[in-house]
């Protein structure tokens, strides 16, 4: 009978109802786009709006002036930030009726004050915070980013290490707690405590939800702010708070500090001909829907503009009214209409020529599917090593992580990450290719400057060009520059190889391409330079193209092999060491008898004069209704060593 404890003077009755338990728990699955649902009073105001019922809003009976000085603001992340000081604090065990709302939230009670914090979170969806007045040095406050390398030892023990990506409530020395996620043990409140500083603040939902990211902490009011908590009311909560601690006999609010500003609506463009046609519903519901939850519309010159309650996080734009609306209405009530055509597919164009250069690119590469955001460092080194402006990057606003501030204005950036990220895993050989959007700033003129969007495709290739292949076998500029060419031979591309110097490449390795006399594209061995500035480790070849100059793709005509048998030539030209191994093309113009060519051999050696170059081409030779003769072979060479006298060359004796 140890565990029964009897109750002297206990009135009969059911236990629920003499120890007041509550008749039911509903237990409720909230969208994440709805923290005003979070807690009982955004509940109840909804339910009023729908109902057509009057919400009882908490009134408050004490009286404090805002002051400044104590409270300093220094990030983007804190909107609004109330501290009020409580004091002759009683630390003790919390009234019956306390645990009891907190025992229907599934919350164990700790002792008065922090228990009242988590109240005011569950039932008006306010997350307080209450420090040690009197460990705080100089009894200031300062909301601002973490500096690299400060630790923290947080309420639960764990001891954690900030950077710059978390943003921490600081004394005057030292961090007290990180915002909005969990406080600091050593400004926690203890029975030894006599003066509290509370924490009543609305902080960005971008930054805290960085925080508790980064430190792998998320707590009840972390996932409340990350949801999004109205940057007004602070000051009433806070009063509303000193109401209860003062009622109860264990505090009494003696002063109360401001900073931020409080932003009580939202404007969002209306447009109630647009709602009603995108929703089906008639123009009296939509009037009938904003009188009933209290929404203003406005008029700016001729446009309109309604006034959206800072709490509603989640209508931000015309289209999250027409939503609100039917949800107002009802789904079963919109009117059913007929089954729309069937419309055959047709693919884009331009998704056309993607897919077909793509299949053909999985012939020598792998394709990766990489962010669209990069570093500070990424920028820099662009900067420092492509050739293009840093002004000339777009950054992205409220980035998710400083390693994902800015949008690529190249694919090859990425495609250089990549590789390093394999290269961190001892894969040294990888040939990679991407397609994707690449964004830079245009100038209009002196003061305006446009976005630019574009579809590129680029390639990337280090190491071994097959498996298990011997060290003699690495790629060569060569050889990247032969499967790129088999690559859009194979989507029917005519390119032109020029060798030009290219910013990011090495100067005897780099060219650009062109289509029809218009550069599209660039390729080149990176310089050493770049592969530095990420530890890569080289030879690395590289080539990039705009795929939205490029022509669009048609299939090639196919090709049958010749019934009659062939003949082929080998033809050593020297040539200067300048011009490109292309030029020999001039050399097979019209000659029908030209099948096929290609570079068997170069030679650069003593046996030539500086500057020259020795480049071996296999010739094939045939007819489609008969055996080519000696005679017709020996014409055929004759005429192509005519070209090749003409153009200032000739054949290595």
């Amino acid at each position: 009978m140890s565990d029964v404890v009897l109750l002297r003077n206990a009135p009969e009755g059911p236990l629920k109802e003499v120890l007041e338990l509550p008749d039911m728990l509903i237990k409720l699955s909230v969208l994440p786009n709805r923290g005003d649902l979070s807690h009982l009073f955004g509940l109840a105001r909804e339910i009023a709006c729908g109902m057509g019922l009057t919400l009882a809003v908490p009134t408050f009976q004490r009286k404090l002036e805002k002051q400044n000085g104590l409270v300093s603001i220094q990030t983007d992340g804190c909107l609004v930030y109330v501290g009020m000081l409580l004091e002759n604090l009683k630390v003790e065990e919390s009234p019956w009726w306390l645990k009891l709302e907190l025992m229907r939230f599934g919350q164990r009670c700790i002792n008065n004050v922090v228990d009242l914090t988590n109240y005011f979170l569950f039932n008006y969806g306010q997350p307080m915070h209450a420090f040690d007045f009197d460990t705080l040095t100089d009894h200031c406050i300062v909301v601002r980013q973490a500096k690299p390398g400060e630790k923290l030892v947080l309420l639960n023990n764990e001891e954690v290490t900030l950077d710059e990506d978390c943003m921490v409530i600081a004394d005057a020395v030292k961090p007290v707690g990180v915002a909005g996620v969990m406080g600091g043990r050593d400004a926690s409140v203890s029975s030894q405590t006599k003066r509290v500083l509370l924490e009543v603040a609305a902080f960005a939902p971008s930054f805290v939800a960085m925080s508790s990211r980064k430190l792998g902490v998320r707590t009840d009011a972390s996932m409340l702010y990350e949801r999004g908590v109205a940057p007004f009311g602070q000051v009433d909560m806070a009063l509303l708070f000193a109401d209860f601690v003062e009622q109860m006999g264990c505090a009494q609010a003696t002063a109360l500090w401001f900073a931020g500003e409080e932003r009580r609506y939202r404007l969002v463009d209306y447009n109630p001909q647009r709602i009603v046609k995108l929703s089906s519903v008639k123009d009296q519901d939509l009037a009938h829907m904003i009188a009933i939850k209290q929404w203003e519309v406005i008029t700016e010159e001729e446009n309109k503009k309604i006034r959206i309650p800072a709490y509603r996080w989640d209508i931000t734009r015309s289209e999250d009214l027409v939503d609100e609306l039917v949800k107002f209405v009802g789904y079963d009530l919109i009117p059913s209409l007929p089954l729309m055509d069937y419309v055959p597919f047709r693919e884009k164009e331009s998704i056309t020529k993607e897919n077909k250069l793509r299949e053909a690119s999985s012939l020598y590469f792998q394709e990766v599917f990489m962010v669209s955001l990069i570093s500070d460092k990424d920028v820099q080194n662009i900067s420092a090593h492509m050739g293009i402006d840093a002004k000339n990057v777009l950054a992205v606003d409220n980035p998710v992580s400083r390693e994902l501030a800015y949008l690529r204005p190249n694919l090859l950036i990425s495609l250089i990450r990549a590789a390093l990220l394999n290269q961190n895993r001892f894969h040294d050989d990888v040939h990679l290719f991407e397609t994707g959007s690449v964004f830079t700033k245009v100038s209009k003129d002196a003061s305006i400057s446009e976005v630019e969007e574009r579809r590129h495709i680029a390639y990337l290739s280090k190491g071994l060009y097959w498996e298990n292949a011997l060290d003699k076998d690495l790629w060569s500029y060569r050889e990247f520059k032969g499967a790129l060419e088999n690559i859009f031979e194979r989507c029917n591309l005519t390119l032109e190889w020029e060798n030009a110097l290219v910013s990011w490449a090495e100067s005897q390795f780099s060219g650009i391409i062109k289509y029809e006399g218009r550069e599209v594209g660039q390729v080149g061995m990176l310089k050493p330079s770049l592969l530095k500035a990420y530890d890569l480790k080289g030879p690395v070849f590289a080539a990039e193209l705009d795929l939205d100059v490029l022509p669009l793709i048609t299939g090639r005509e196919p090709v049958f092999p010749l019934k009659f048998p062939q003949s082929w030539r080998d033809l050593s030209v020297v040539m200067p060491m300048q011009v490109p191994v292309s030029e020999l093309a001039k050399l097979f113009e019209g000659e029908p008898l030209v099948k096929d060519w290609k570079v068997v051999d170069l030679y650069r050696g003593e046996k030539l004069t500086s500057g020259e170059k020795s480049v071996t081409v296999r010739v094939w030779l045939g007819a489609e209704d008969h055996t080519v003769s000696s005679e017709e072979v020996d014409q055929v060479v004759e005429r192509v060593l005519g070209r090749l006298t003409e153009a200032g060359w000739h054949l290595r004796t």
